[in-house]
């Protein structure tokens, strides 16, 4: 062997049992607290206003976009209580008239809710319902022998009765608001304000972050020109349900106390804590619609609305 192959070999044991020297300059990442998530969702809904953008936020009634609805009332309290001039509060809900009868009675409790707390704390807001029409109607068009059943991947169900009316709703959300300000309709400041998350599954992150969505700046998600926010995008479950409970203990205030909330959530985990079903890993969605057993997501910037 030549003698400069234990010179070598000095060299890297010499490399790999080296000390350590920390970099300078580097400091520790740290993880935000829940009281930093909810202030810097408030303070990103609260620049959208600044900038002069009308709020519209996709609300379903579950957990998710009912806590983004709230950061949304929240931003536009604080502003006002500023002095700023704030605009109408808009939130977009889907009704398919074949949902399951205790979620649409519970979602009709909370568009009520809704209302009246707008009215009561002086922030202007406004509800539309998108529902499908009787002649984009899925199960008038089944009957008819128009279209034919959803089965397996097939969304038509979806997209007759959510997708379509979805649709039809922002288009009218869009013309009143450009009314109201004296503008063309294209020309109209809007950002539409989502509840979706990076932490729901790997499949919702792939997808967040293919169309760029982030918690603190509205990006064009779809490429057609429509402003989106998604204030709780880096939040993680707990966090969503450390709100509601704050909500329920009256430390956070809120357009509704939550509680018939947690009781469709419970119901649907079989009478489990939507926690304890969490951490079990058997948490389930609220009750799909009662006229098939296929799931499918509606598709308005990626949340279900």
């Amino acid at each position: 062997m030549s003698t400069a192959q234990p010179l070598l070999n000095q060299s890297i044991q010499a490399g790999l049992f080296e000390e350590l020297v920390p970099v300078a300059g580097l400091a520790p990442v740290k993880e935000k607290t829940f009281e930093d998530k909810v202030q810097d969702a408030i303070a990103a809904i609260k620049q959208q206003v600044i900038d002069g953008r009308h709020l519209v936020v996709a609300w379903s009634g579950g957990k998710d976009s009912s806590v983004t609805l709230n950061l949304a009332f929240t931003a536009l309290r604080e502003l006002k209580a500023d002095g700023i001039e704030i605009p109408t509060l808009h939130a977009i809900h889907s009704r398919t008239g074949i949902d399951n009868p205790v979620v649409e009675l519970y979602n009709k409790g909370q568009i009520k809710s809704i209302e009246a707390y707008g009215e009561a704390s002086g922030i202007p807001t406004r509800v539309w319902v998108a529902s499908p029409n009787l002649s984009n109607d899925y199960l008038v068009s089944l009957l008819a022998g128009r279209t034919i059943m959803s089965v397996g991947g097939n969304s038509r169900c979806q997209q007759m009765m959510k997708a379509a009316p979805l649709t039809r709703i922002k288009r009218q959300v869009r013309a009143f608001i450009a009314q109201t300000t004296g503008v063309k309709p294209k020309d109209a400041e809007l950002v539409s304000l989502i509840g979706t998350r990076f932490d729901e599954s790997i499949a919702r992150a792939a997808k967040m972050k293919e169309r760029g969505e982030n918690a603190t700046e509205a990006v064009d998600a779809m490429d057609d020109g429509q402003l989106v926010l998604s204030p709780i995008a880096d939040w993680n479950t707990f966090d969503i349900f450390t709100y509601i409970g704050w909500v329920r203990s009256e430390k956070i205030e809120a357009y509704n106390k939550f509680d018939e909330l947690v009781d469709i959530y419970r119901d649907a985990n079989g009478g489990d804590c939507m926690v304890n079903a969490y951490i079990a890993g058997k948490e389930q969605s609220r009750p799909p619609c009662s006229s098939r057993t296929v799931i499918v997501e509606t598709k308005m910037y990626g949340q279900t609305v």
